[in-house]
């Protein structure tokens, strides 16, 4: 046990030997700066100056310079900043007047040096003048910043140790937020996490700007925040790190109220040291954060049948609001869907949806950002106009696209990905359901067509198998027109068979094979020119959709 404990007190004194020889370069390239730092008098002005560093991280430094005039007033500059942050190549020196300027200016030109004057906080500057007694002294000076940099860069990467799980740099970003008293740059910050998913994280911030006090809200999935964008910026004093998603899939509240998402969060950092480390920490965290996103989504799109999938979509239509309304809105969970939707509000409005999900492209599925809120798109496959609507009970034009809207991302979140396996599950459902009696049911549904005026009446009668007579009669005014068609099925393409969606008008196209003239037609009884194409006119969507496969598949067994 002895020796053990004198094994750990070895490897101890090791580890702090590495340690402490890795700064003494370091910290011996900064005193022979700082002795190089001597007072300098101009012909109006003269200087006194001072370098001090952290102990502990030696790239932490302290510079102060008293410039005073040839009236005696004096002004204290006092600078703080990381000297890894400053570019080496912008390390020089010249010769103004009878000054020797010696300039230090950051990398990418940021305002990460902290300036007071007289004790007075100051906006945050991107370069720092110091002055030297001469050319030799302003050159000895450049040479050893040039040397000191790379030290400390080097030294300062070394120092962060940052936790390696998703839930310690959580808790670590959490405890290393910075804070100031109150007062006009009074500032706390907190996270929070959702106890259900840890990947649900609130950003809290009360701050004081000119006088008045703001209360931040930010609200985020940190599995949607991008590592390549968590960059770094400036304002006044502070430092911000910004936390960027392309989609503005960022909620955002101020002073308690909802603004329109957004597509940036920001940590206020008082240094450019906490802002770089808080940088780190969250370009470590946030490829964590995807993996469990990846995990969470697998988990949610497995289901037990096409019924459960079902299910689970129509569970992730919610109420919502978007500002000036309130939406009621549900889901049936079949193939055949209908979404119902009330409004509330300025205006009161109720709206249906119908649709089979065969015919939506569920791999185009995607969720935006919405105002204050989201929306599920899901479109209709080569943007064919297959969603039947009505407004207050009255029949709308076809859509193209259903939308569902939500004031919580995550209740849609992966229902793209789950409709990307429903919407074809749904199509084999949809033609293994076909309606008993096929060409008989067809027949029967299009002798019971309406026309909306009142002014047309359609039959459909069958020859034999293949061969049918499709009348269409005008009625009104002092003369009545019929026209007809003999349809023989052999004649027709099966892939011309086609859904015809115009307005709130629809029907079936039916086409001949190589469009040659091959339907006969006749108007009142006497023969008209061939055709190579007839339009049937059809009352509903969901009639129309198995009618079309029926004709296909008859079609195709007339060739054979």
């Amino acid at each position: 046990m002895k020796r053990f404990y004198r094994l750990c007190l070895l490897l101890s004194l090791v580890l702090f030997a590495q340690h402490s020889f890795s700064q003494a370069p370091l910290s011996a390239s900064l005193k022979q700066i700082a002795t190089q730092l001597k007072p300098v008098h101009g012909s109006s002005q003269s200087f006194e100056q001072s370098m001090t560093f952290d102990a502990a991280r030696p790239y932490l430094i302290s510079a102060s310079v008293k410039e005073t005039d040839k009236k005696g007033q004096a002004t204290v500059s006092e600078y703080t900043f990381n000297l890894a942050d400053i570019d080496p190549g912008s390390i020089n020196f010249e010769a103004k007047k009878e000054l020797m300027t010696l300039t230090l200016k950051t990398r990418s030109k940021m305002a990460f040096i902290g300036l007071k004057e007289n004790g007075t906080q100051k906006n945050n500057t991107a370069q720092l003048v110091l002055y030297g007694t001469d050319a030799d002294n302003a050159r000895a000076l450049v040479e050893l910043f040039r040397k000191a940099v790379p030290q400390a860069d080097a030294q300062f990467l070394a120092d962060i140790k940052l936790p390696e799980t998703y839930e310690t740099l959580v808790k670590w970003i959490s405890s290393n937020l910075d804070s100031a008293p109150g007062g006009s740059d009074g500032l706390q910050q907190s996270t929070e996490l959702d106890k259900a998913n840890p990947l649900l994280m609130k950003l809290v911030q009360k701050r004081s700007e000119k006088g008045k006090s703001i209360e931040q809200l930010y609200q985020f999935n940190a599995a949607d925040l991008s590592p390549q964008r968590v960059t770094l910026d400036v304002d006044g004093s502070v430092i911000l790190v910004k936390l960027e998603n392309k989609d503005r899939f960022i909620r955002s509240q101020k002073n308690g109220q909802w603004e329109k998402n957004t597509d940036v969060a920001e940590v206020r950092c008082l240094t450019a040291d906490k802002a770089r480390r808080m940088q780190m920490a969250w370009q470590k965290l946030l490829p964590l954060a995807s993996k469990q996103l990846d995990a969470q989504r697998a988990k949610y799109i497995q289901y037990a049948s096409l019924n459960d999938g079902l299910k689970r979509v129509a569970a992730a239509v919610q109420p919502a609001d978007d500002g000036t309304e309130h939406i009621e809105q549900q889901l049936t969970p079949t193939c055949l869907s209908t979404l119902s939707r009330k409004l509330s509000g300025r205006k009161s409005l109720g709206q249906t949806y119908r649709f089979y999900w065969s015919d939506l492209d569920g791999q185009n599925a995607r969720v935006r950002s919405d105002g204050n809120a989201f929306v599920l798109a899901v479109p209709t496959k080569d943007k064919g106009k297959w969603i039947t609507t009505t407004q207050n009970g009255q029949r709308g034009s076809y859509e193209n696209t259903v939308e569902i809207r939500s004031n919580d991302l995550e209740t849609i979140r992966f229902v793209p990905a789950l409709l990307a396996k429903l919407t074809s599950e749904c199509q084999k459902a949809t033609a293994a359901s076909l309606p008993a009696g096929r060409m008989t049911w067809v027949t029967d549904k299009i002798n019971a067509v309406q026309d909306p005026k009142g002014q047309m009446t359609y039959q459909f009668q069958k020859v034999d198998n293949c061969n049918y007579t499709y009348t269409a009669r005008q009625n009104g005014g002092k003369k009545s027109t019929e026209l007809r068609w003999d349809i023989n099925l052999a004649d027709l393409n099966p892939l011309g068979v086609k859904i015809n969606v115009s307005g709130s008008e629809l029907a079936i196209d039916l086409a001949t094979n190589g469009k040659d003239k091959l339907i006969k037609a006749y108007k009142d009884g006497q023969p008209t020119s061939y055709a190579n194409q007839l339009s049937l006119l059809i009352n509903d969507l969901e009639v129309a959709r198995p009618m079309a496969d029926i004709w296909q598949q008859s079609i195709a067994g007339c060739r054979r």
